[in-house]
């Protein structure tokens, strides 16, 4: 990341007069080159140029270009290269004094975003005019102390399977945390509990530095500590088959202290709604050690009304049932991270990490259901949720360079993950005496090991295979009789080219999965063997900053743990659901075209895209003339969406910023025999999802920030899903350079929304279930963010998450 280093005098014990000494001489020559330099500036200094990749020859636009004294000392003048890597750089200097100097000496400096920084002396001729034509800079990864910043920073830039956008000065202001981050990159979704959504899909993984994270560990990253996001919605073999995308997020590693950390504090106004994500981090590095501990928590309580209307149709008619909950909503987790990190040399590192994760879901309150073809009251209870977790995480990595030369580099990966949980819920009616009462305590226990090696030779060929195993059992201790096993063995290739303005990465990945499942019954077994190939191509148009891009990739969904376990969850006494052990893995196609263009330091992407799914594992409904609905998950059919995609990022003066994403499509849904044995009828449907992001920075320290996102129902095989627009604002003032404070408010004047509904039109039933929270005219949160750093800058240690398991979260 540019940054820009402070100096400060200070006084010293011994050797005072010789440290002020050095100090005065080296003031005076800067000086005196400086004013020399002015001096001799009769005819005004032009500079011209072209800034290109020393590799393929592409410009490089936004390139910073420096003009500094003889020694290097102070700057006479900047400027930044347009998109086709052109500069014009004036300086002129002490012109006005009309006393002309030829054959004076400057130091011309360039530096680009991943480029090796590149400085120039030059000596000004009779003419005044310097043409330097190509200047080649080298990619390499920087690790600087000191980097002038003149101008913003580069937005955007793209390469074959993704692109990869360089937060600026003002998205740093408005944004406390990584997650407020993400939520300015286009194409990402953050929601209001901080769910991370890529493109529409929920799935996506997260990393950082390389290394595998989830969202919780997003949440308590400092928003400085990010120097850029690369985002993949079409990841290379060597990423999971599962991912729908990718975002790896890069931090800075020149900028930590050997003491350094923030912490992020959340006040409720009133206790209607509770909306808290509190978080802590604390690094501690001395000599080849790191230690490092953070906290992040989330703390969500709402009123929440849950009504579900079922018509079943037959030959004596229709019978209607309605049930309706009035609940509160406890949802709260802890999470606790820790790990040390030993740099052995500047070719290995050797990373431990952890986190223990104890959590609850618990919805508490009243439930009634009503029958339309009685006439009457059939039922009413009081309901009581008793929901405990305990999740774990422990993981290794080990990274090696064999030698500086060659660009090789060996890792290696080792995870364990396991849950505990015990999920109960009682309906009971004191004047009846009737009880409800369901029980699950699942248990989850997930091995992971990863060998990946890389090789960048300095052709324009980049390598990459590896050898990845999971295993992973499940198991339910009530009601007894449940146990699954996966096992996983995966292998990957991936091959990347560059030549010019094309780039190519093509890899194939095959995974065999191993399924052993049994159900207090027959015993489940099944093997099968995958090949998930990817391809992307793009050409570049330097001319006018632009990319064409074509993508495939063909990945896979497994299904999670409660989507497996064959027990029956009751939400009402009408209403059962159950797992299906026999579920198989989910196969998905997608295919893309894609243009994007950088203007005025501003992004726009636009996107041709067709996706599908078959074996698609989805909940399928039905019901029986005692108004009973079964709700089970089965392999249940394929859907095709085909249609366009538009996202941009838009700079709007240096002080404001809008990031609007659009996606319309249309789906093809085509239910297979069990779905259509329950009802389930093909369809078309046009559908849609938008949002919209913004921020801005004012005087005195205000910034603000707000979020929308709005779309149609979206098709399932059975169901159609839809949730209400979701829409928040935030004000902050900076009090001090690390210190601030806001306010935040979600849906203001709403005062309920839906965060969830389902519709079932099937051929002999209707279904529509909706959950909706009550809300104050104008909820409101306290937010407190800050941070601190001592000692020297040292560089950061990278520690492992891999998170290997997939639970449902309950209520909002």
């Amino acid at each position: 990341m540019i940054t820009m280093k402070r100096h400060s005098f200070y006084k010293t014990l011994p050797g005072k007069g010789i440290t002020t000494a050095i100090a005065v001489i080296i003031m005076v020559t800067g000086m005196a080159a400086r004013l020399m330099a002015m001096a001799c500036s009769g005819v005004p200094l032009a500079i011209t140029g072209t800034v290109v990749d020393a590799e393929n020859g592409e410009p490089l636009f936004f390139t910073h270009v420096v003009l500094m004294d003889s020694i290097g000392s102070g700057q006479l003048g900047g400027t930044v290269s347009q998109l086709d890597g052109s500069f014009r750089l004036v300086y002129h200097g002490g012109a006005d004094v009309g006393t002309g100097c030829t054959g004076q000496t400057y130091t011309l400096r360039f530096s680009a975003m991943g480029y090796q920084p590149l400085a120039r002396i030059i000596i000004s001729p009779e003419s005044g005019v310097i043409d330097l034509e190509d200047i080649r800079l080298s990619q390499k990864v920087m690790e600087h102390d000191e980097i002038l910043f003149i101008g913003r920073q580069v937005r955007a830039r793209s390469e074959a399977g993704g692109t990869t956008f360089y937060p600026d000065e003002t998205m740093y202001t408005v944004s406390s945390t990584g997650t407020d981050i993400l939520k300015l990159i286009p194409g990402v979704q953050v929601d209001i509990l901080q769910n991370i959504s890529l493109e529409g899909s929920r799935n996506p993984l997260i990393y950082v530095d390389g290394i595998e994270r989830d969202r919780q560990y997003v949440s308590q990253l400092q928003a400085g500590q990010i120097e850029k996001v690369e985002v993949m919605t079409n990841p290379p073999a060597q990423y999971q088959a599962e991912a729908s995308g990718v975002i790896h997020i890069v931090t800075r590693r020149d900028r930590d202290r050997s003491v350094h950390g923030h912490a992020e504090i959340e006040l409720p106004t009133t206790d209607s709604e509770i909306y808290l994500f509190p978080a802590y981090s604390f690094h501690y590095g001395s000599g080849k050690i790191d230690l490092f501990t953070s906290y992040n928590g989330e703390f969500s309580y709402f009123d929440i009304i849950e009504s579900h209307d079922r018509t079943l149709q037959d030959d004596s008619g229709s019978s209607t049932w309605s049930s309706r909950q009035d609940v509160r909503q406890k949802n709260w987790s802890h999470r606790f991270h820790y790990g040390m990190n030993y740099q052995g040399s500047d070719r290995s590192r050797l990373a431990v990490y952890g986190w223990m994760n104890p959590y609850s879901w618990e919805q508490d309150g009243s439930a009634e259901l009503t029958g339309r073809y009685s006439g009457g009251e059939l039922w009413r209870a009081d309901k009581l949720d008793d929901d405990r977790n305990f999740a774990g995480f422990h993981s290794m990595n080990y990274r090696f360079k064999p030698s500086e030369e060659g660009g090789h580099i060996l890792s290696l990966d080792a995870s364990y993950y396991h849950l505990t949980t015990t999920n109960s819920t009682l309906y009971t009616n004191e004047a009846t005496g009737f009880q409800l009462r369901n029980r699950t305590r699942p248990k989850q226990h997930a091995a992971r090991m990863k060998l990946d090696y890389e090789w960048s030779p300095d052709a324009p060929v980049q390598l990459g295979s590896g050898v990845h195993l999971l295993t992973r059992s499940t198991e339910d201790r009530e009601p007894e009789g449940f146990a699954h096993q996966q096992d996983s063995y995966s292998g990957y290739l991936n091959i990347g080219y560059q030549v010019m303005q094309y780039d190519m990465q093509a890899g194939v990945r095959m995974e065999h999965i191993r399924l052993n499942a049994d159900v207090s019954g027959p015993e489940f077994r099944t093997g099968r063997s995958y090949l998930f190939p990817n391809l992307s191509v793009s050409r570049s148009f330097p001319t006018f900053a632009g990319r064409l891009q074509l993508t495939y990739r063909k990945s896979v969904r497994y299904p999670h743990i409660y989507q497996l376990t064959n027990s029956e969850s009751a939400m009402d006494p009408l209403s059962v659901h159950s797992g299906n052990p026999s579920l198989v893995p989910e196969q998905r196609h997608d295919l893309g075209l894609a243009f994007s263009k950088l203007f005025n330091n501003s992004y726009t992407s636009a996107q041709w895209f067709y996706h599908r799914r078959t074996d698609a594992i989805e909940p399928v409904s039905r019901m029986n003339r005692d108004g009973l609905f079964e709700t089970g998950t089965y392999n249940a059919g394929t859907v095709h969406q085909y249609g366009i995609q538009l996202s941009g990022a838009f700079d709007l003066g240096g002080k404001a910023g809008l990031q609007p994403y659009l996606k319309l499509y249309e789906a093809n849904v085509i239910p297979n025999t069990i779905a259509s044995e329950y009802g389930a009828m093909r369809s078309r449907y046009l559908e849609m999802a938008l949002g919209l992001t913004g921020y801005a920075t004012f005087p005195r320290g205000f910034s603000g920030m707000f979020m929308i996102s709005h779309g149609t129902p979206w098709s399932g095989v059975q169901q159609r899903q839809y949730e209400g627009t979701l829409y928040f604002i935030s004000v902050e003032k900076a009090i001090t350079q690390d210190l601030k404070a806001g306010l935040t408010s979600g849906m203001p004047f709403a005062k309920t929304v839906t965060y969830q509904g389902s519709e079932i039109a099937a051929y002999d039933f209707q279904s529509r279930a909706e959950g909706n929270i009550s809300m104050t005219t104008i909820p409101l949160w306290v937010t407190i963010s800050w941070q601190f750093a001592a000692g020297s800058k040292r560089k950061s240690a990278h520690r492992t998450d891999d998170d290997m398991h997939h639970v449902p979260t309950r209520g909002f």
